[in-house]
């Protein structure tokens, strides 16, 4: 008797814990409406033709490809990059070398759109030049 109550125990305690396990899903980050590719397109570039952005589910930058004019394309995987939403408040640093591209923008109520500004930081030497690159838009593929 004893034996068959400890069961009845295990069995309730085994079904709480499903219960709870499927009922409470992890929460994804705020950055994961970033999930999928991106293409930026600016005004100011001229020698740049397409910068695609890949991101993962979880919101992190996985992949760059740069198209230059000519076709030259170059691609970048697991690139070093920080994002972050906050709200509709959209930044994302790549940093290579002791170089960084951000890009700061708005994402649109369709999640499909961000709309902001580039800014390329060049280091020569012990200075550092901001070069401010205007008007940017990632667009969702």
């Amino acid at each position: 008797m004893v034996r068959s109550h400890g069961c009845i125990v295990f069995a309730g305690i085994l079904a709480v814990g499903l219960t709870t396990l499927v009922g409470c899903a992890p929460t994804p980050p705020p950055e994961a409406v970033l999930e999928g590719t991106w293409e930026m397109t600016t005004t100011e570039s001229t020698d740049l033709t397409q910068l695609l952005l890949t991101f993962d589910a979880q919101g992190e930058l996985s992949r760059i490809t740069y198209q230059l004019d000519g076709g030259t394309i170059l691609i970048a995987t697991s690139p070093t990059a920080a994002t972050n939403v906050d709200g509709d408040d959209v930044s994302i640093s790549v940093t290579f070398s002791s170089n960084a591209l951000v890009f700061n923008g708005q994402l649109n109520n369709a999640k499909t759109v961000i709309t902001g500004t580039t800014t390329t930081y060049i280091t020569v030497g012990l200075f550092v030049v901001q070069i401010n690159n205007g008007p940017a838009v990632l667009t969702k593929q």
